[in-house]
Formats: structure tokens, sequence, C-alpha cells
């Protein structure tokens, strides 16, 4: 996976506002971003495109927890990437749907 980081350039101008600039805990790869660039056209709407599949990673595990050594929360992060996408100018944050059951019982709203 190829990554650069310079500041001169559009791919390093991405990476700083998506916080993507060490090697170690990358994000995206260099090719990524690029496309992030060829889809969003500037170097904000790379950051929109980018921060959206990232939105759609948190939301496809929706994941929290506490233990002894620490705490997660994937909505937590859920909020941060629509705030961001917001700040660099997405004027819509992804659709969201609720995915409900049947209802499993005759005297159940909704059964059939």
């Amino acid at each position: 996976m190829a990554f650069t980081y310079d500041l001169t350039t559009d791919i390093g101008k991405v990476r700083l506002k998506l916080t993507d600039t060490r090697v170690a805990s990358a994000w995206f790869s260099d090719a990524e971003v690029q496309l992030g660039l060829d889809q969003g056209g500037t170097v904000n709407g790379a950051v929109i495109y980018l921060a959206r599949v990232l939105l759609m990673d948190k939301s496809r595990r929706g994941a929290r927890w506490t233990n002894a050594e620490g705490s997660y929360d994937d909505t937590s992060c859920i909020a941060a990437l629509q705030e961001l996408i917001r700040q660099y100018g997405g004027a819509h944050v992804l659709s969201s749907v609720s995915v409900t059951f049947p209802a499993l019982l005759p005297m159940d709203s909704g059964y059939s």
C-alpha cells in the first residue's frame, strides 16, 4: 500500500484534513485518496467522499463496549464523521433506515 504525506500535494492536504497522517495507522492508500480526489473534484470534496467511506464502515459495525482496559463507541465516531462531512460542505449526510422484523404472532400489528 503506497502512502505519502506531503502537504504540497492534494493527497497530503486530504490526509491532513482527515488526520490520516501516519503510515502505521493509515486508513487510506494513496490510490484511494486519489480516487476521493477524482470523485470529489476538490480537496474538500475528497474529504467528504472519504469521510463517507469511513462513515459506512462505522455504521456497518456499530460496536460499543467497555471493559477494564477502556471503552470504544462507534456511535461517537459516526457522529464525528457526520459533523466532519457537514463542516467541509457535505450538504447531506447519507440517509438512514430502520430495519424491523415482521410481526410474529397473529395479534401483532403487521402480522400477515
